[in-house]
């Protein structure tokens, strides 16, 4: 069992702030078959705001998945996609949040379709007019989907979001592929354009950036490294690994896991269900938080203060990970 986190009162200067990212696997079988895991993974993570990687939907799924998430998850206020426009049932990203966005009435993010829905939001909006169930995080003042000046629209594999002190970006980054088909796409187009946009954003506020990040950076990332079909698979080679590190050293970012457990070893986030991996814990560790080096100092307005892998949540072949940020309001 993980020691639960120390309060607030006891290493907190501001809010404590818990961000989860978790790769689905497709988030209408989810909400179909396994329901339970929601609400076990914000309880386990006691989680703010929560990223799902890879959730398969077509754009007019999008509405009725809402609706089913608010009612699994009613605290979390606001809920964004990023949809795959060129492929159906292809990649995408969904973030929820417990803050509202600014300037969005309540329920707007979560449309109102029932009375159920109506009253439900009306009592909502009661409470905080009264000063009660009113999240008290940092607030989120916008939501953006692509890099930079709106590219890499077509797969729905990013969003960006603005909060007063700092930015999250959150990605399903590119599979190279079986026979490495994107390999170098991935990394002269995509890695290059990221770690434009990671930098453009730095220029203003830290920044975290997460979610399935589909590469094994280290050695002690994967289970069997000196296999011989490692160099040669989508997310254990060379190149990707290589850049990988390029984007820590020009991004000025740290692997928020591995900078509180340099090296510890058996720590994976996806196994092959195909070969029944995980109960073997034969796994690679494929899901990541990076923040900006800044946000390791003590005197941070947003600091990094702890990074884990919720190993026990199971729903996918991949499990949830986490940063915890104690952020000055």
């Amino acid at each position: 069992m993980k020691e639960k986190l120390v309060k607030k009162a006891d290493v907190f200067k501001g809010a404590r702030v818990q961000i989860c990212a978790f790769n689905v696997a497709g988030l209408r079988a989810m909400i179909k078959n396994k329901p339970e895991t929601f609400r076990r993974i914000v309880q386990s993570t006691e989680c703010d705001v929560l990223m799902f990687s890879e959730h398969k939907l077509n754009e007019e799924n999008c509405e009725d998945v809402r609706l089913e998430l608010r009612k699994v998850l009613p605290e979390f206020m606001t809920c964004e996609f990023a949809v795959s426009k060129a492929k159906k049932g292809y990649s995408g990203v969904c973030v929820l949040a417990k803050a509202k966005i600014a300037g969005a009435s309540v329920g707007s993010p979560m449309k109102q379709k029932t009375l159920t829905d109506m009253f439900g939001a009306q009592r909502q909006q009661q409470k905080e007019e009264n000063g009660t169930g009113e999240y008290g995080g940092p607030k989120i003042l916008s939501v953006k989907e692509g890099l930079l000046e709106k590219k890499h629209l077509e797969e729905g594999r990013c969003l960006t979001i603005e909060f007063e002190k700092f930015f999250a970006v959150f990605a399903y980054v590119p599979n190279s592929g079986q026979k490495l088909d994107r390999l170098d796409w991935r990394i002269n187009t995509w890695e290059a354009d990221m770690r434009e946009h990671l930098n453009e954003l730095q220029k203003s506020k830290p920044t975290v950036y997460g979610g399935d990040l589909n590469v094994a950076h280290l050695d002690i990332d994967v289970y069997n490294i000196d296999a011989k079909h490692i160099p040669k698979s989508a997310g254990t080679t060379p190149q990707e690994r290589e850049a990988f590190q390029v984007m820590l050293n020009d991004c000025k970012m740290k692997d928020c896991f591995r900078h509180f457990n340099a090296e510890k070893t058996g720590h994976f986030s996806y196994w092959s269900q195909r070969v029944g991996n995980r109960p073997k814990n034969r796994g690679l560790r494929l899901d990541y938080f990076l923040a900006s080096d800044s946000m390791f100092d003590e005197n941070s307005a947003v600091r990094v203060v702890s990074s884990e892998i919720f190993t026990e949540l199971e729903g996918s072949d991949h499990a949830p990970v986490t940063i915890t940020l104690d952020v000055v309001l």
